[in-house]
């Protein structure tokens, strides 16, 4: 019988054997972990992903959905009780509920263009944000009017087409209610603690050619938006602060050499000028070399704020020193000058 854990030279095939571990989310309790695991089916020539549980206690893990399509970005509820993630077991993309204890996952959206973003839960369980792209888009094969300075980008393509939009739906069903419709690419949804308004990142913006940096915005539940950042410079990764007066960014200002570092700063909940809380830090924050596996190219640098508001966790960038490794690890950062 053969040796699993036996040493043997790496051959082309164990390519195809990698499983790859994303979207980690830890339940309200603290006592599970919620994520994915992508594997290629080689039968189909597919990737499939699946959500599994991993009991913090005992160590044991299961599986909780069926893998037989793409189940990613799993997301507690508040309560703990049910996860939301977005599946293509119907075809495009949707989002999904499922209960943690038991039971199947019962789709909550049909867009016909699919969900691209989210799931996020709003803070009292009752509502989801998630971001889809224009129900309605141009046909390649006419001709049609371009207005934007920048129509075309790598890995997304035309923009016209590729744009998203912020969506909030009932957590019990019902219809979508989009909020923003401004022809931007808005990705990330993000709830104030206080459910009255979702901070997400704006970019590829029609009027300018800057439209790679993203720009943090606020829109409320009757769609008003309003901009935080504007021309300053770009933001990363963000996070409010726990009582909803300020939001907690990494990025730069515009006007830095290429590869400055990035810094965090805080700004305002109705806007004004960014303060910076790093600039004594000899790392920057919320960005690495480039990326060597394809889950890693899609993570949004991780960004909290503590309980009491006065402080964040973040990553510090990876610097290429020669002969030197640096590796990534947690650093404290106070959000205040208190």
């Amino acid at each position: 019988m053969n040796d699993p854990h036996a040493r043997r030279t790496i051959e082309p095939a164990d390519l195809f054997r990698l499983v790859f571990l994303h979207g980690a989310q830890l339940s309200p309790d603290g006592r599970i972990v919620a994520y994915a695991l992508s594997h290629l089916d080689l039968d189909a020539e597919e990737d499939r992903v699946a959500i599994w549980l991993l009991s913090l206690e005992s160590g044991d893990s299961r599986q909780l959905t069926n893998g037989l399509a793409r189940d990613t970005n799993p997301q507690w509820s508040p309560s703990g009780g049910q996860i939301a993630f977005l599946s293509t077991r119907g075809g495009k993309p949707q989002i999904y509920l499922i209960p943690v204890d038991e039971g199947e996952a019962q789709a909550l959206t049909s867009l016909p263009q699919g969900v691209v973003g989210g799931p996020a839960w709003s803070p009292d369980g009752q509502q989801i944000a998630f971001t889809a792209g224009p129900a309605e888009m141009p046909d390649p094969s006419k001709p049609y009017r371009l207005t934007r300075h920048t129509y075309r980008f790598d890995e997304l393509g035309y923009l016209d087409r590729a744009v998203e939009d912020i969506y909030i739906i009932a957590a019990d069903g019902g219809t979508p209610r989009q909020l923003t419709d401004d022809t931007n690419h808005n990705t990330t949804p993000l709830w104030s603690p206080d459910g009255q308004e979702i901070l997400f990142n704006t970019t590829m913006l029609p009027d300018t050619y800057l439209g790679y940096y993203p720009r943090l915005r606020v829109v409320n539940l009757a769609g008003a938006l309003r901009d935080l950042t504007g021309d300053w410079g770009y933001s990363l990764a963000a996070s409010w602060t726990p009582d909803s007066r300020r939001v907690v960014f990494c990025g730069s200002p515009h006007g830095r050499p290429i590869g400055a570092k990035n810094d965090l700063w805080t700004i305002d909940r109705q806007g004004g000028a960014p303060e910076c809380r790093t600039a004594d830090f000899p790392l920057g924050s919320g960005s690495n070399l480039q990326h060597d596996m394809a889950t890693a190219l899609l993570q949004v640098p991780k960004l909290l704020a503590s309980k009491d508001g006065q402080s964040a966790v973040m990553t510090p960038r990876i610097w290429a020193i020669p002969n030197v490794r640096v590796r990534p690890r947690v650093t404290g950062v106070h959000t205040s000058h208190a």
